[in-house]
C-alpha cells in the first residue's frame, strides 16, 4: 500500500516517509491486515463449524467496535483526509457482510462507508468495475465460493510454483450476492 501511495506523492495518499503520521498510517495498515482482514479470513471457509464461525464473527465484531470508536471524531481513518489506509479498509469492510458479519450496528463505520464511495476517484473505479462482466467463481478458496456469484472484489490464493515457492494469485471477481 505504501508503494502505491508513493507513486503519485502529490496525491497525498500517504504522509511523508519518516514522520510520525507515516508511522500512524503503518499502524492502521497493520491493524487492517492482521486484525480485520486476516482475522476474518477463516470465515471464507464455508465448512467451518458453526461454533468456530461464531467465534471469528465475534472477534471481528470486537475489532469493528475499536474501529467505530476511532471514527467517532474523524472523517477518515487518519483524520481529515483520505489515505491508502482508507482504500484498504473500505475494500476489506466491503467483504464483511458476505462473511456473515452484520455491519449495520456500527453507526460511525456506516457514515464512513458511505463517505468513501462518494469520492470522485472511487466513483470512477466503481463505474469501471461495473463495466466488467460478472464471473462465476468455481472450485476455489477451498470450496467456499464454488458456484457463487461475486461483484466488486479481489480474491487472493497462495499457489505453489514450479520451484516449490509460493506466489499470491489475485483474481478479479464481481460480488452479486
Amino acid at each position: 500500500m505504501q508503494y502505491l501511495a508513493d507513486l503519485p506523492p502529490q496525491a497525498g495518499l500517504a504522509p511523508p516517509n519518516a514522520t510520525l503520521e507515516c508511522t500512524r498510517q503503518q499502524d492502521w495498515l497493520n491493524f487492517i491486515t492482521s486484525e480485520i482482514n486476516a482475522g476474518s479470513s477463516p470465515l471464507f471457509n464455508r465448512d467451518l463449524p458453526e461454533t468456530v464461525r461464531d467465534m471469528f464473527q465475534t472477534r471481528s465484531s470486537q475489532r469493528l467496535n475499536l474501529l467505530d470508536a476511532e471514527l467517532t471524531s474523524r472523517s477518515y481513518i487518519m483524520g481529515g483526509s483520505f489515505t491508502v489506509a482508507d482504500a484498504y479498509l473500505y475494500t476489506v469492510l466491503n467483504w464483511m457482510e458476505a462473511l456473515g458479519v452484520e455491519l449495520a450496528r456500527w453507526h460511525h463505520r456506516l457514515a464512513y462507508f458511505t463517505r468513501i464511495p462518494a469520492r470522485p476517484p472511487v466513483l470512477a473505479a466503481l463505474a469501471r468495475e461495473a463495466e466488467i462482466s460478472p464471473v462465476t467463481w468455481c472450485q476455489s478458496l477451498r470450496g467456499w465460493a464454488a458456484g457463487k456469484q461475486f461483484r466488486r472484489g479481489w480474491i487472493s490464493e497462495t499457489l505453489p510454483t514450479h520451484d516449490d515457492s509460493k506466489r499470491n494469485i489475485f483474481t478479479r471477481v464481481e460480488l452479486t450476492q
